[in-house]
């Protein structure tokens, strides 16, 4: 086992964090489940390893989103922070690891699960896009199953805040009505995402909206 302590995670506020297993990686990421010291509780250690600004600016984003989310079926954050040139992200640990997992575990799921499964997730997608968020990574790998079976959203690395605009078919007029509002994020970044859960307009590098995150579910 590997040990951090607590300066190593937050300065002074928590305890020390234990880590355990490796329970996932991708990217420039690894996850861990640990051991709250403090309360004996398990919780899963996002370490991300930092290459440049954009790691860190990535980082900071990711936190402030999944801070700002409370919601069953959306994985809870406990806390986050710098260590050296990784940066850490602390979230409930999910037991039952994730869809993909488990797909792959045990093969098929009923119809029975299947229905209990998206009814979770579209709840937690909903309420993500209620808070005026694109998840814009939607697949079985980032979906965790946790204690009764619970679906929880996770993995907010490549989430964005959505902005909205109007089209304006006046060309500008004063007074005239506005048309519907057009839902866009910053593609700056280029093309992001799973390119088998991708929607069209994601693999064209057009705007993103709501139902490109719908896509993604299926």
């Amino acid at each position: 086992m590997q040990e951090m302590r607590v300066n190593d995670i937050v300065k002074g506020r928590y305890s020390t964090y234990q880590l355990q297993d490796l329970i996932g990686k991708g990217g420039n990421a690894v996850v861990y489940s640990a051991i709250d010291r403090s309360t004996g509780l398990v919780v899963a250690v996002k370490k991300i390893m930092a290459s440049d600004d954009t790691v860190m600016a990535t980082w900071r984003k990711e936190v402030a989103i999944i801070s700002s989310l409370e919601n069953p079926y959306i994985i809870r954050y406990i806390d986050h922070a710098r260590s050296g040139n990784a940066f850490l992200i602390v979230t409930e640990y999910a037991q039952g690891g994730s869809l993909f997992q488990q797909l792959k575990r045990n093969g098929r799921f009923s119809e029975r699960e299947v229905a209990r499964f998206m009814f979770q997730i579209t709840a937690g997608l909903a309420y993500i896009h209620e808070k005026k968020f694109l998840h814009r990574d939607l697949k079985c790998a980032n979906v965790l199953i946790g204690a009764g079976d619970v679906v929880k959203l996770s993995d907010f690395g490549l989430a964005m805040p959505r902005h909205v605009v109007r089209d304006d078919p006046s060309g500008g007029e004063e007074g005239a009505e506005l048309g519907p509002p057009v839902v866009a994020v910053n593609m700056e970044e280029g093309v992001v995402g799973s390119v088998y859960w991708m929607a069209p307009e994601t693999i064209r590098g057009e705007p993103q909206n709501e139902s490109s995150d719908i896509w993604s579910l299926g």
